[in-house]
């Protein structure tokens, strides 16, 4: 957010944007519209479309009982209450819109091998001057060791910790005494994955299997990274597994095969249950009633040594980026939610769901004014990743050569931008989206008179 384009800051009026919620994606009825604005109006949107079907099927729906929990941090929570604010909770009531905090935690200074990890993704004369930083650094820790930690940069520590607060804050406690059965969660940027009439399918199928945890995954695209849908030979279980895992598992194992070659892509968007969530804390004797009965009676200190029990299980994840305000390469260790569905008991049922990314869109004519199905794709589009701004002319031309290469056809430029998840790319699609979740229907007509509930 530091290095948005000024287009950019001048939709919000040069108002400073510090985290990626309260990014700009577009406008409804003359004002912008953030990633943060598009996801409460979309689950408001949703309440609204129930409770209108039901009350035409003559019944009393109860959906004020739903909530959104924002998962924020004290750096960013001031702008997230604001936006929100600014727009009266979409018409959601105060009690339905809460957050829960994660602690900012240290960043430390990277050797001189982990800021070759960098090598491609920052500039060369920055890199070297990043790779001079940690040699100076690596000689002053030896006499020093606390000057390992980066001064005045803290920052959240991944996503893991979603989990790991919801237990230390005694949020999952919430959960259970007001009789709440599942929980969707999703990152805030990908508007694609919105609450509509497949995502109402989508829960049906969750709720139809009895499953702890659903993950939505998608085929993988062409020179796409990250995490893969592992399903376990012996128990058929389904697993999220991230690039550094299956690379050192392969390379103990002795085989030859890259991360990219899977099938199925991790979406980060899952439905999941308490029941889910209490398992990757209690210990191994422990029945989830008697854990619960700890959870209750434990202090808020106590409460955090329990989420620490479950922290440390699972997989540790360097993160290598370059340091805020000055020339240099930090490290922070991070925890990763998706990589949970390795940690579960077997009796924990962990399964995924297929589903489309904006990869699969028919690029070709979707934006061909004659294509009449526009709506029927953005319907089913479940996920849109932004990852930068833009990319250099360079980068740009060299991946729709290799694109076209791979497809065996012409490829645009905005596909191309696409491809590479950039915000330029994605922005017209934010535009068609930002349509759709006002114009759509989201509830099939009738269903409740047909369906009973």
């Amino acid at each position: 957010t530091r290095e948005a384009p000024r287009e950019v800051r001048n939709l919000l009026r040069n108002r400073k944007i510090l985290s990626k919620a309260a990014v700009p994606i577009g406008f409804a009825d003359g004002k912008p519209i953030t990633y943060l604005d598009e996801f409460v109006f979309n689950f408001s949107r949703l309440l609204q479309s129930v409770q209108e079907e039901a009350k035409r099927s003559g019944i009393n729906p109860r959906v004020n009982q739903n909530q959104l929990l924002l998962f924020s941090n004290p750096a960013y929570l001031a702008e997230h209450r604001k936006i929100l604010e600014q727009k009266n909770f979409f018409g959601l009531s105060k009690g339905q819109v809460r957050f829960i905090l994660q602690p900012l935690g240290a960043k430390y200074w990277a050797r001189p091998e982990d800021v070759h990890r960098l090598d491609g993704k920052v500039p060369s004369p920055a890199l070297r001057k990043m790779l001079s930083r940690a040699k100076k650094i690596e000689a002053q820790i030896r006499r020093t060791p606390e000057s390992v930690i980066v001064p005045d940069e803290r920052e959240p520590l991944g996503h893991g910790e979603y989990f790991h607060q919801i237990i230390s804050s005694g949020e999952i406690l919430r959960w259970l005494s007001s009789g709440k059965k599942w929980i969707f969660v999703k990152n805030v940027d990908n508007c694609a994955a919105k609450l509509d009439k497949v995502w109402l399918q989508i829960l049906g199928y969750f709720l139809d299997r009895g499953l702890d945890f659903q993950v939505e995954v998608s085929p993988r695209s062409v020179g796409q990274t990250g995490g893969s849908l592992i399903v376990m030979k012996d128990t058929l279980a389904h697993q999220i597994a991230e690039d550094p895992n299956i690379l050192a598992t392969n390379r103990i194992r002795g085989h030859i095969m890259s991360p990219s070659d899977s099938y199925w892509f991790n979406d980060a968007v899952a439905l999941f249950t308490p029941r889910y969530v209490l398992n990757l804390y209690k210990q191994e004797e422990q029945s989830d009633r008697e854990f619960v009965r700890e959870l209750e009676k434990a202090s808020p200190s106590v409460r955090r040594m329990i989420a620490e029990r479950g922290r440390a299980l699972f997989p540790s994840i360097l993160d290598v980026k370059p340091a805020k305000r000055i020339t240099g390469a930090t490290v922070k260790r991070e925890t990763n939610l998706w990589q949970s569905t390795g940690l579960v008991p077997d009796e924990i049922r962990v399964n995924a769901i297929g589903v489309r990314g904006a990869r699969h869109l028919p690029l070709d004519r979707y934006f061909d004014p004659k294509f009449k199905d526009r709506n029927s794709e953005l319907l089913r589009l479940r996920v849109l990743s932004t990852k930068q701004w833009f990319l250099p002319e360079p980068v740009i031309r060299g991946a729709q050569k290799k694109l076209a290469k791979d497809l065996k056809r012409k490829v645009t430029r905005f596909e191309a931008l696409l491809f590479l998840e950039t915000y330029v790319g994605n922005k017209p699609l934010f535009e068609d989206l930002i349509q759709y979740n006002r114009k759509a229907e989201f509830v099939t007509p009738g269903i409740l008179r047909s369906h009973g509930s």
